[in-house]
């Protein structure tokens, strides 16, 4: 009986030692105990709003208004037919009825020289250039008048407007030079005594 007492003793003993080394006990195998992983949450990036810098004002909008209307620069009458460069030429035909007051010389007076008149007007025609890669065309004009003069040349195409003054020799030659194909020869001038009225052109 003690033996079989001894035995039983000594055999929980041996039971103990080796649940102790083997991590279980009677009730199965032990759980290690684990803490949970921490799981990052990853929120998606917010637009930052821009900074705004208080100390710049803004650009000046436009208001639709003005002060007093605007005005073009220079005196100009700010469109229409007042755009381009002006003169104070007596707006003269180059074609077309000769105005009251006015002559025109063209055909066979262009060369020669001679004196037209027409009511206080007097032309004096003293000279003319000769164009020189074409004799019997000319492309310039020496005159003279007893008043103050505006006068326009139509050479082909172009149309020039010029001025003399009263009781003094004035010379013209076309602007395009003496010679070649942009240098057209003289197909009529008209003259007008000078009245200082502006056209622009």
């Amino acid at each position: 009986m003690f033996r079989a007492t001894l035995i039983a003793a000594f055999a929980v003993a041996f039971l103990a030692i080796l649940v102790s080394m083997t991590g279980c006990d009677t009730y199965g195998p032990r759980k290690n105990k684990r803490k949970k992983p921490t799981v990052a949450v990853v929120t998606p990036n917010t637009p930052v709003p821009p900074v705004v810098d208080d100390s710049v004002p803004p650009p000046d909008a436009p208001s639709g208004e003005s002060d007093g209307g605007s005005e073009p620069p220079d005196g100009g009458s700010g469109g229409g037919e007042g755009e381009g460069s002006c003169s104070s030429l007596a707006s003269i035909p180059a074609t077309g009825p000769v105005p009251e007051g006015c002559l025109r010389i063209s055909g066979d007076d262009i060369g020669q020289l001679s004196s037209y008149t027409v009511g206080d007007l007097t032309v004096d025609v003293l000279g003319w250039v000769e164009k020189t890669d074409k004799a019997e065309d000319q492309v310039g004009v020496a005159l003279q008048s007893n008043v103050a003069l505006d006068f326009v040349v139509k050479s082909g195409l172009d149309v020039f407007r010029s001025t003399a003054d009263a009781n003094v020799s004035t010379d013209w030659v076309n602007p395009n030079g003496l010679s070649g194909p942009t240098a057209s020869g003289i197909s009529n001038i008209t003259f007008c005594p000078s009245t200082g009225t502006l056209i622009c052109e």
